[in-house]
């Protein structure tokens, strides 16, 4: 039988088309996903190749007792997708805890089984003890932040250990141990690494906090296109006009954003039942209330490692965090309102066009507060950041004037309309002036201790003045 060896020829172009294969990914995810893809995946490929490079020379570069398993597990659980540098190094640091406390139970256990034996009668009394209280004390600490990760890399790491030492010795403890701590300061240098080679802001949980409470408005402005789309579907039960009319009632086209107009038009085409308008409605609070658990988290994170002056400087706080998220729950709750107890075709007709220049207004206010949530980095001077100001101003007084404009119009309706509408009326003008006061406050942090004295005079009278329904 004869084998064909290759030439040596052929296994240099293999070589060469090898190399090419990290190249050639690496190209396509920036193509697929631009910088802030290759950003975020780069780290976790880069960490993960330096392991298995020590972990095949590792007796030629003197690294013999290096096990590549070992720090490939920790590189996956430390650099989780979409992590931001703060969360990376607070698990870092967590991680280290957490292998040095399972490393030292290992070593005492390790001991005692020399003094008892290794027998499995023996091994399975101790472990039982440890782990049990491990239990306990992760029960009464679960409530914590960081007490959870931190004891179970501890009970991980001290399982990994003892399974080690008993097919093994001792030598395969200290060796895990500092494999462990090498996958640690991989993971964290190859993400400090690319941050400096490809600087990425979305990658610091500042600016993830702000683009967070900018998408919780976006959802805020689809909560309250619910409210329209709920009056359009009594609009359609009824019949009681053109589809035209029920269009231009809508006010599609011409204020909705490119995700609400998309929701638009999936419930024009939907059925008229409320339970459509129900879904979405719980849909985009399901959406939010992950939104805001990793809003929090990274809150969290920054208070952790003493970022709070950073923090100050950019003009973000946890407070203002919170009160966006309220104006999210406000828009909810009328959309909830809306879809149980709308407005009958009749009265939604004569308040309807009030509502709409209303909503026009209030979007305008709330693309403003947006802007104003990165104004540290958003605007060169204060002029700009003073013009923005002035335009939330004028979209919460104008916003103001038509709801005052509605209410009167509802007024007109004859009494037994009134009596049978009332509740309903008087609850989603008072419904949107809240939320036109809660912008207005959320913009107050922006204008105290400055010069703009009079863009705060007319905020707080926006605060004083009475609801719409006088």
């Amino acid at each position: 039988m004869v084998i064909f060896a290759p030439s040596f020829a052929a296994q240099l172009h293999a070589r060469e088309a090898v190399l090419l294969g990290p190249v050639a990914a690496v190209a396509a995810v920036a193509v697929i996903g631009g910088r802030p893809l290759l950003r975020k995946t780069l780290p976790f490929g880069t960490a993960v190749s330096l392991c298995l490079v020590l972990g095949a020379w590792g007796e030629e570069l003197g690294f013999a007792w290096f096990q590549a398993s070992s720090a490939v597990v920790v590189v996956a659980l430390l650099m989780e997708p979409n992590i931001t540098l703060e969360r990376l190094i607070l698990k870092s640091s967590w991680r280290l805890c957490g292998t040095f406390l399972g490393s030292a139970l290992a070593v005492l256990m390790a001991w005692a089984l020399e003094i008892t034996g290794k027998e499995p009668l023996e091994v399975t009394c101790l472990c039982f003890s440890a782990f049990l209280g491990f239990g306990m004390v992760q029960v009464f600490h679960s409530k914590d932040a960081a007490f959870p990760f931190i004891s179970s890399v501890t009970c991980i790491t001290c399982a990994v250990l003892m399974f080690g030492f008993m097919a093994a010795g001792w030598a395969l403890i200290f060796g895990q141990i500092a494999s462990v701590l090498v996958g640690e300061m991989l993971s964290l240098s190859s993400s400090l690494l690319c941050q400096l080679m490809l600087p990425d802001a979305s990658s610091l949980s500042l600016v993830f906090v702000v683009r967070t409470s900018q998408q919780i408005l976006d959802q805020t402005v689809t909560a309250l296109e619910l409210i329209f789309m709920s009056q359009v579907a009594v609009l359609r039960t009824s019949g009681s006009t053109s589809p035209a009319r029920q269009f231009r009632l809508a006010g599609r086209g011409s204020t909705l954003g490119e995700g609400s107009l998309q929701l638009a038009s999936y419930l024009a085409e939907a059925s008229s039942q409320r339970g459509d308008l129900t879904d979405m409605l719980g849909r985009l609070e399901e959406e939010e209330a992950i939104l805001q658990s990793r809003c929090r988290m990274c809150l969290s994170d920054m208070r952790f490692i003493n970022l709070a002056g950073w923090l100050d400087a950019h003009q973000v706080d946890a407070e203002l965090v919170q009160e966006v998220h309220r104006l999210f729950l406000q828009a909810c709750a009328l959309s909830h309102l809306a879809a149980v107890r709308p407005l009958d075709a009749e009265s939604w007709l004569a308040v309807g066009p009030y509502f709409q220049q209303g909503r026009k207004h209030m979007k305008v206010a709330l693309e403003c507060l947006k802007s104003l949530l990165e104004s540290a980095k958003a605007f060169g001077s204060k002029g700009e950041k003073e013009q923005e100001l002035e335009r939330l101003c004028s979209g919460v007084e104008n916003a103001r004037v038509q709801l005052k404009e509605a209410w009167a119009a509802f007024q007109q309706l004859p009494a037994e309309r009134r009596a049978c509408a009332g509740h309903a009326a008087a609850a989603l003008c008072q419904g949107f002036d809240s939320i036109l006061v809660d912008i207005a406050s959320c913009a107050q942090r922006y204008t105290r201790d400055t010069e703009w004295k009079d863009l705060e005079v007319r905020l707080q009278n926006a605060l004083k003045s009475p609801p719409c329904m006088t």
